[in-house]
């Protein structure tokens, strides 16, 4: 599994101009593997984020503070580095490059900042690219294994999967779809960012078992066209909330699908703070909330939904994602 992480690690850093991943993949073997961002900045020293925080890199090693001759992204650099990500070709990227980030083949995720062009009050574009941070994909075979032994040993039921950023949520969903696809369970993946299966001309890059899978499409379309003509028995996607999401989840349950989905929240209060959620709880959509801890393949908890948005504090079931990322 190390040698698999750091070449997605090597694939990762691939993307960016070719002085900067030369510097990167200087890095030893276990660093490589530990990465989970890389995070580049005009002009400033670019950084690289694992479990055990953010570092800076000179001549090849990880230091707490930037040092003399820390590896740093001229603006041009940054900006080939974007042309890379989107293999020359900017405009094919356009509707994700206004929600902020491109797709990379291969599952990884590059989050983009620089000037917003705006045309008839949305978002178009970006220009002056200022910042790039580049998610490296990683995949965790047997991440959910002990919601699946607790929660789907007799069936199927709906979850919903929330924890704050890179706590594992998306490497919890890959293993879920795996797994379940891969005994007979009727999957499909709605994957509208490319970071579920990292499909490529058709094929999961990533492991989703038997699952279909949907790239780039809205969730809320992609749901209306797995219902209509998929025939799944379960659905997965990431980052619900929208309110067209939430009615086409509302018709799904009344043809007897189930749902697994994530969302953001750090904790239970921020859970019950955000309204979008709470409709989706109230509504019914789904039975359990699986709440994860900030670590990835740290501890999670399991709540019954009803329970969640009430007065109830205890949780139904506590366990541990491991090796999740």
């Amino acid at each position: 599994m190390d040698d698999k992480n750091a070449a997605r690690f090597r694939q990762a850093a691939g993307f960016l101009h070719p002085r900067l991943a030369e510097e990167l993949r200087r890095l030893e073997i276990g660093t490589q593997c530990a990465v989970r961002e890389i995070r580049l900045r005009a002009e400033r020293p670019a950084q690289v984020v694992t479990g055990g925080g953010a570092f800076f890199v000179t001549a090849g090693r990880p230091n707490r503070k930037p040092a003399a001759g820390a590896l740093t992204a001229s603006s041009a650099e940054l900006q080939d580095s974007f042309s890379r990500l989107c293999a020359y070709s900017v405009h094919s990227h356009q509707m994700s490059i206004a929600q902020g980030f491109v797709a990379a083949q291969g599952g990884h995720r590059a989050g983009l900042c620089g000037t917003a062009v705006i045309e008839n009050g949305r978002i178009t574009g970006l220009r002056e690219l200022s910042s790039i941070n580049l998610r490296v994909a990683g995949e965790h075979p047997g991440a959910a294994s002990g919601i699946i032994g607790r929660f789907f040993v007799q069936g199927l039921c709906s979850l919903l999967i929330a924890g704050p950023p890179a706590s594992g949520k998306t490497t919890l969903l890959r293993d879920l779809a795996r797994q379940l696809s891969g005994r007979g369970d009727r999957v499909c993946v709605l994957d509208e960012r490319g970071e579920i299966a990292a499909a490529y001309r058709g094929i999961p890059q990533n492991d989703v078992g038997s699952a279909d899978v949907l790239t780039g499409c809205p969730k809320g379309e992609g749901l209306q066209i797995a219902l209509r003509c998929m025939n799944p028995q379960l659905v997965l996607c990431d980052e619900i909330g929208a309110l067209e999401e939430l009615r086409a989840v509302e018709e799904g349950l009344n043809a007897g699908v189930n749902f697994i989905a994530t969302a953001h929240a750090a904790g239970r209060d921020d859970f019950r703070r955000r309204p979008q959620l709470r409709r989706f709880i109230s509504g019914g959509a789904f039975d359990y909330a699986v709440l994860l801890g900030n670590q990835p393949g740290g501890a999670y908890q399991v709540f019954p939904c009803t329970a969640l948005i009430g007065d109830t504090e205890k949780a139904h079931y506590s366990g541990n994602t491991e090796g999740a990322a």
